[in-house]
């Protein structure tokens, strides 16, 4: 993503190589006209802040990104977040789970210590806990 120092210029290589589609179809989107996307793009005009929070909402582009190149230039959807919370809600009871086993609790430190020393040992731990899982 070299070259992409102006906020015009982040707004084009987004349009085109994330989404895909033309300013025509930006603009019907976010309800204005194809001259006033290329005048965007083309950093002849400044982005106001409901075209930013258009772009936010349809196309899930991150406002900081467009503005001054930082973070990731697309924000996660609502199905990614979802996951992201569900999968944080395993470890969650995971966690939960451990601390109230003891036994648990230390098999899992001793893995942590084999994976620093010795990976291919915790490698062949891992192969034989899942033979004995599946007998």
């Amino acid at each position: 993503m070299k070259d992409l120092d102006t906020p015009g210029k982040r707004l084009r290589w987004f349009i085109k190589v994330v989404l895909h589609i033309t300013q025509l179809e930006v603009a019907t989107e976010v309800g204005l006209t194809q001259a006033t996307i290329s005048n965007y793009m083309n950093d002849s005009r400044e982005m106001d802040i409901a075209f930013l929070s258009k772009l936010r909402q349809r196309f899930q582009l991150n406002p900081t990104w467009i503005i001054n190149g930082e973070g990731d230039p697309k924000l996660p959807s609502e199905s990614e977040i979802q996951d992201s919370l569900s999968e944080f809600d395993k470890l969650r009871s995971l966690n939960f789970q451990m601390q109230s086993d003891e036994a648990l609790t230390d098999v899992i430190k001793s893995a942590q210590e084999l994976a620093k020393a010795d990976r291919a040992g915790l490698e062949l731990v891992r192969d034989l806990a899942k033979r004995l899982l599946t007998k």
